[in-house]
């Protein structure tokens, strides 16, 4: 039997999966990978950073699910409920499945 990988602290593995992408763009966060715990407050980090920067786009790259149980991705069905429950526009990007673009009200 193998013995099982314990996951790293959040901030390990937020700051591989961000921090040294070089095809990282601006107000696009990363949070495949990550629980849906975890990505849910990586998330509302970056809205409220978002909010207090002027803009009002944020993608949210989730991943396609095709590493979860069943290929069924659970990020985007966490993320998009939340975002639905504050009443907040998300959208899964029509160019990649995995992503996710949420829109604040401008204003």
């Amino acid at each position: 039997m193998r013995n099982a990988m314990p996951y790293k602290p959040i901030g390990h593995r937020c700051l591989a999966l961000n921090d040294f992408n070089p095809k990282r763009r601006e107000h696009t966060i990363d949070v495949h990978g990550l629980r849906p715990s975890e990505a849910l407050e990586k998330t509302e980090k970056a809205l409220l950073e978002l909010l207090k920067s002027g803009h009002s786009t944020l993608r949210v790259i989730v991943g396609k699910g095709l590493h979860s149980v069943n290929g069924q991705p659970v990020l985007k069905g966490a993320i998009t409920a939340a975002m639905q429950r504050q009443k907040i526009p998300c959208e899964v990007d029509p160019k990649n499945t995995g992503v996710l673009i949420v829109e604040l009200p401008k204003s």
